[in-house]
C-alpha cells in the first residue's frame, strides 16, 4: 500500500522535560529493526515520512535502517518532516549524517524539513539556537552552514494552545481538546490501495509497534488505544481493520477526468 501521511516515534527517550509535552515523561524504548521492517514490508511508498519522539535525535540508528530497508525494498519516499529540541549531545553529527543520506534519497527534496523547536518552553535552548543552527558533534565542533532541508522559522513563536495531554495535563498548562481517531481512509488506485491523510487521519507507528491513526496523543493513550500491533500483525490488516473505502469517489474523479 501507497502511505500518503507515515509517522515513525523512532524513540520515547528525551533529553528534556518540557511542561507542555503531550507525551508524557520519557521511556526508555526505541523503535527496533524489526518493526521497520514489519512496518516498511506493507509498503510500496511513501508521501511524507515524520520522524517523532520523544527527541529524534537520540536515535540515529532508526534513521539509518529506515534508509537502508527502504533502499533494500525499493520502497520510494517524497519527503521528510522532522523536529529536534536542538539540544547538544554525543550522537548529534551521527545524526545529522543520517538525515542526510535520506535527504538524498528523497523523491521532492524541496518539502523535507528538519527543525528546531523554538519557543516559551525552549527558553533555555532558544536563546543558543537563535540566529545559526547550534548543533555540535562529539568533538565540540559546531555545524556552521545550514543544511538544504532547515527550516528555522518553522517551529518560532510561543505555543499557546498547549493540548491537554501527557505532562501537560501534570502541569496545567494544557488546555486544548485531545485528538481522537478517526478510521483511516483508504481507496484503491490500479490496483494498489493508498492511505489517505485527510483530517490529520496519520498512520502512527510508535516505538514498540503500536499503530493508531493520529499523532497528537499521549504514549499511555497510544498504548492503550492502539488498533494493533506490527509484530502481531501485518500494517495492511491493521488499517484495513479500521478504515472507511473511498472507491467509489476514486471512480468518479476517474469518470470526470475522461469525460
Amino acid at each position: 500500500m501507497y502511505i500518503y501521511e507515515l509517522v515513525l516515534e523512532t524513540t520515547r527517550k528525551c533529553n528534556l522535560r518540557c511542561a507542555h509535552c503531550m507525551r508524557g515523561n520519557p521511556q526508555r524504548m526505541t523503535m527496533t529493526p524489526q518493526i521497520l521492517q514489519a512496518v516498511l514490508s506493507s509498503c510500496t511508498g511513501i508521501g511524507t515520512v515524520t520522524f517523532g519522539g520523544g527527541e529524534p535525535s537520540l536515535a540515529p540508528e532508526v534513521f539509518e535502517e529506515f534508509f537502508n530497508i527502504s533502499h533494500w525494498r525499493h520502497i520510494n519516499f517524497e519527503s521528510f518532516y522532522i523536529v529536534t529540541n536542538g539540544k547538544a549531545h554525543n550522537g548529534l553529527s551521527r545524526f545529522m549524517r543520517a538525515v542526510d543520506r535520506l535527504y538524498w534519497m528523497a523523491g521532492e527534496q524541496d518539502a523535507c524539513s528538519l527543525v528546531v523547536s523554538q519557543d516559551q518552553y525552549h527558553k533555555a535552548l532558544r536563546e543558543v539556537n537563535w540566529g545559526r543552527y547550534e548543533m555540535k558533534d562529539e568533538t565540540g565542533r559546531s555545524y556552521d552552514e545550514f543544511p538544504p532541508y532547515f527550516d528555522m522559522k518553522s517551529r518560532t513563536g510561543d505555543i499557546h494552545n498547549p493540548i491537554a495531554e501527557g505532562r501537560a495535563i501534570e502541569t496545567q498548562v494544557g488546555w486544548r481538546e485531545p485528538e481522537q481517531q478517526k478510521p483511516f481512509e483508504v481507496e484503491e488506485y490500479n490496483g494498489e490501495v493508498h492511505v489517505r491523510s485527510d483530517d490529520a487521519k496519520y498512520v502512527y507507528v510508535a516505538a514498540n509497534g503500536n499503530v493508531v491513526s493520529g499523532c497528537n496523543m499521549s504514549f499511555r493513550r497510544i498504548d492503550k488505544e492502539s488498533k494493533g500491533n506490527v509484530l502481531q500483525k501485518p500494517l495492511s490488516e491493521i488499517i484495513e481493520g479500521y478504515c472507511v473505502r473511498k472507491d467509489e469517489e476514486v471512480e468518479e474523479e476517474k469518470q470526470a477526468v475522461s469525460v
